[in-house]
């Protein structure tokens, strides 16, 4: 019987749910738009419709990446090189916008500032990106890393703006989902069955 009490413990044990980890708010500001369009210049063919930027002024929209100091799969790569990992993403958000982000508590994070430009309204999801935001999008340049402990209820973070960092072709693994330039758009109004038809 004690065995049989034993065993039925250590199963109720392993079951019941784990404490969620702590998290913490982090305050960012993000600095204001650029009321310029001159560089907006579309580029039909390519995944990223827009013209690279050539100054802060051109930035429209700010993804933050969250790094934990432990496993973070996401990557986004410049030149096939890794320049900045993920273990969450966040935004994006217009510039000029005050952001709160409830992320995990832990020491030795890091936040990665990704900015663009973008003609397409209401600032993408940088986690998904879909294709037809990527064409009203320029490249982002990861402007800023800063490596901080998380502690506490909340605290307030500035990161700064770099426009030499490197331009982020792509970003891919967990949690980024991103659609390739690969996938296939379908335009309906422009098909003909009897040249792509069975």
């Amino acid at each position: 019987m004690k065995t049989i009490l034993l065993a039925t413990l250590l199963i109720l044990t392993a079951c019941a749910p784990e404490s969620e980890k702590a998290k913490t708010s982090v305050r960012i500001s993000l600095p204001s738009a650029s009321t310029q369009n001159g560089l907006r210049h579309y580029k039909p063919k390519g995944q990223f419709g827009l013209t690279d930027m050539a100054s802060l002024a051109d930035i429209d929209c700010y993804a933050i990446l969250y790094e934990s100091s432990g496993f973070s799969p996401g990557q986004c790569m410049s030149g096939g090189v890794a320049v900045a990992n993920a273990l969450e993403v966040y935004g994006s958000f217009a510039a000029g916008s005050t952001v709160e982000i409830d992320v995990p508590s832990g020491a030795g994070v890091t936040f990665h500032l990704i900015g663009f430009a973008y003609s397409g309204g209401v600032c993408p999801n940088y986690r998904t990106f879909p294709l037809t935001d990527q064409t009203a999008a320029s490249k982002g340049k990861l402007l800023d890393s800063v490596i901080t402990d998380v502690q506490g209820e909340s605290i307030s973070i500035e990161m700064n703006r770099d426009f030499a960092g490197p331009t982020i072709e792509t970003c891919q693994n967990p949690p980024f989902e991103w659609e390739g330039s690969g996938t296939a758009i379908w335009d309906v109004a422009v098909w003909d069955q009897e040249t792509w038809g069975p």
